[in-house]
C-alpha cells in the first residue's frame, strides 16, 4: 500500500467517525465546524454560527438551503477583506471568484434571468 492510499484509507475513517460525532451532538460540533472555519479566516467561530443563523441557514446569493449536500463555507462579500462575511454555499463560492458582493448579485439575477 503506498502512502496516497494509506492517506485516503485514513481519511475515510476520519471522516466517518466525525459524521457520527456530528450526529450524535450536532449543536456542539456545529460550533466546532465554525470554530474551525473561522481559524482558517482568523475570525471567531460563533460570529459566523451568528451569520449562519441570521441568513436562515441559506447562502447569501442564491438562497438555497445549506445542509450536507450543500456544505457551507464562508465568503467575503469583498475580495480578501474580513470587514464583511456571509455565508455561501460552495458553488456561489467558486463562481464569484474576485468579484466584489455587489457585482456577483447583479451577476446572478442577470444569469438566472435566461432561464
Amino acid at each position: 500500500m503506498n502512502n496516497k492510499e494509506r492517506y485516503q484509507k485514513y481519511k475515510e475513517a476520519w471522516n466517518k467517525r466525525n459524521r457520527e460525532y456530528y450526529k450524535k451532538n450536532k449543536n456542539v460540533a456545529n460550533l466546532y465546524y465554525w470554530k474551525l472555519l473561522a481559524k482558517h479566516h482568523e475570525l471567531k467561530g460563533e460570529d459566523l454560527q451568528e451569520q449562519y443563523i441570521r441568513q436562515d441557514k441559506k447562502c447569501f446569493y442564491c438562497k438555497v438551503q445549506l445542509d450536507d449536500k450543500n456544505e457551507p463555507c464562508v465568503e467575503h462579500y469583498y475580495p480578501k477583506d474580513n470587514s464583511r462575511i456571509v455565508i455561501s454555499c460552495r458553488h456561489c463560492n467558486r463562481l464569484k471568484w474576485e468579484m466584489t458582493g455587489d457585482e456577483f448579485l447583479i451577476f446572478i439575477r442577470e444569469y438566472i434571468s435566461r432561464f
